[in-house]
């Protein structure tokens, strides 16, 4: 199985385990992302890469003028499809190229938990793709995880892709390989530094969260 076959897979397999996780009320820090996703999302039209089950979609369908929310996961797909979010369009599309997007062009975008599984290689190809389906001067809210001390997954590095991986295992007993890597606030901001304006960071565990303005391609920065 390939790298791409191995994350795709484990993210199809994982659906119905991952749906659980709905019925579990918001706490903690996730409460005040979601009061930062809803207010940068109200009134906006929104373009979500990586939905997921749409644990976060739910929240900023209602508020947003319209939203379209993208997954290549048929399975999470069916599951967001079951909470029926107003105001919410649900696309199956690869999120390096996002070609069933259409000629929209968004106000508000984001992704939660999926950046830290873009290969080194892939990230201007990811960043290239998402950002032509935004408006210059969009805000972009990114989200994921600050690796755990106790974090029990294996978690490792390979020369040959400069990548770090975690090795996940299922209930239905396959384990998978997935590319998984922890960010510093240094390493966002070099990453991030081509692409985004007025790139505000906060780092705290077990997340981060950070928000920034579309630079425009017209201008370069400096």
């Amino acid at each position: 199985m390939t790298e791409r076959d191995s994350m795709h897979a484990y993210y199809c397999d994982r659906a119905p385990y991952m749906a659980k996780g709905l019925e579990i009320a918001p706490s903690g820090q996730v409460v005040e992302i979601i009061a930062e996703l809803t207010a940068q999302a109200k009134g906006r039209a929104v373009l979500e890469v990586a939905c997921g089950t749409g644990y976060f979609t739910r929240f900023v369908g209602p508020v947003s003028r319209r939203t379209t929310a993208t997954d290549v996961s048929q399975e999470m797909l069916g599951v967001v499809r079951s909470l029926q979010i107003p105001h919410t369009r649900l696309l199956h599309d690869d999120a390096y190229r996002l070609e069933k997007v259409g000629e929209e062009r968004f106000d508000f975008g984001c992704a939660m938990h999926w950046v830290s599984h873009i290969p080194l290689a892939r990230w201007a190809e990811f960043f290239t793709a998402f950002h032509a389906r935004l408006k210059p001067g969009a805000t972009v809210m990114l989200v994921d995880d600050i690796r755990r001390p106790d974090d029990a997954d294996p978690w490792y590095s390979k020369l040959a892709t400069r990548d770090t991986y975690e090795t996940r295992h299922l209930p239905n007993g396959d384990d998978y390989e997935i590319v998984k890597t922890f960010f510093s606030p240094d390493d966002l901001r070099t990453l991030l530094e081509p692409y985004a304006d007025n790139l505000q960071i906060r780092y705290e565990r077990p997340r981060w969260w950070l928000t920034y303005n579309v630079r425009d391609s017209r201008y370069k920065a400096g």
